[in-house]
């Protein structure tokens, strides 16, 4: 069992990416990195492309490369309110209101909706050029996703 809330693993068995979701707005990328490398140094994560750190208002993407440096910056960074206001809406509840597992519920939620995406087309609109862009829906593709270490 790993220390962060997600660990998608693709097609191939093969951790892909690593997530860790928490509902804390107006965070900097200097908190992001410390929370990054405090998981990192402090948790037993497996070896994976991508980690994110998923905020109600901000995403923070690290690729491939910044493995080796647990307080590299974020790859990519992404306002997560378009990519999660139609999961907040479903649920009847604003970000703001949020609490942790509820916000978590919300990130499995979308992550599960990108990695079940048969193509490009068929991802949420607002997300699907931040999730090519990135590469992450190569990584995660037809990929499956565990939670606390019990499969979803």
């Amino acid at each position: 069992m790993s220390s962060v809330d997600f660990v998608v693993y693709d097609d191939r068995d093969n951790p892909s990416l690593l997530a860790e979701a928490k509902a804390l707005t107006d965070r900097s990328e200097k908190w992001a990195r410390k929370m990054r490398r405090n998981l990192s140094v402090h948790g037993s994560l497996p070896e994976a492309p991508f980690f994110l750190l998923a905020l109600p208002d901000q995403f923070f993407l690290w690729g491939d490369h910044s493995r080796l440096d647990p307080m590299a910056s974020p790859s990519y960074t992404a306002d997560a309110e378009p990519l999660l206001t139609p999961y907040f809406d479903r649920a009847e509840v604003s970000s703001e209101r949020a609490g942790g597992a509820t916000f978590e519920l919300i990130v499995w939620t979308w992550l599960l909706r990108v990695t079940q995406s048969p193509s490009p087309d068929a991802l949420p609109e607002r997300s699907r050029e931040w999730v090519l862009s990135t590469g992450l829906f190569d990584a995660v593709r037809n990929g499956r996703i565990e939670q606390s270490g019990i499969p979803a």
